[in-house]
């Protein structure tokens, strides 16, 4: 999930298109990205400045010179953007904060019961979430939070669905407390 201006940088197919191609790590030029796209030069640009804007992709090294001044190149960056991983197990919780690169930042884990419903585990995940997340939310930007449950869950509602070892959460709102 992203705010209004990782919205912004990932408007559009073309501004998707570049980001996707950048996410491997490999570094790339500008003309590189339009050969690989077929957009105009002119248009990749704008694309490459508004992903810079957000701190999704960073410059890297320049790319070897062919005569003239070197060009620069661009790879993804996630070290700016954390995510929130949430684990709920049968007796277990796990958070963990990582950056969009999949580094583990920082995590903590709690022998406590899926049993205990929804209110004591949601509640408990939101306070050692936002205290996980504390010490880099002056360098980063929290950008989702994933929840995994132990049952089958509705994908579009992200509600539990005939949960048979978490009493109390139907008609549970899953999501809604974690989104705020």
């Amino acid at each position: 999930m992203l705010d209004a201006r990782g919205q912004e940088a990932l408007t559009g197919a073309a501004q998707s298109e570049i980001f996707q191609i950048l996410r491997d790590g490999k570094p790339r030029t500008r003309s590189e990205l339009a050969s690989l796209t077929g957009l105009a030069r002119s248009t990749v640009a704008a694309r490459v400045d508004a992903l810079l804007r957000v701190k999704l992709i960073s410059p890297v090294a320049d790319a070897a010179s062919t005569g003239g001044r070197p060009s620069r190149q661009f790879a993804f960056d996630g070290t700016h953007h954390a995510v929130l991983g949430v684990d709920i197990g049968a007796s277990h919780v796990h958070i963990a904060v990582t950056d969009l690169h999949g580094t583990m930042l920082a995590d903590v884990q709690e022998p406590l019961a899926v049993s205990e419903g929804p209110d004591r585990i949601l509640g408990w995940v939101i306070e050692q979430g936002t205290r996980l997340f504390e010490p880099f939310a002056d360098r980063m930007t929290l950008r989702a939070v994933g929840v995994g449950l132990p049952g089958p869950v509705e994908h579009p509602t992200g509600r539990p669905v005939d949960p048979p070892i978490m009493p109390g959460r139907l008609p549970h709102d899953e999501p809604g407390p974690l989104t705020g």
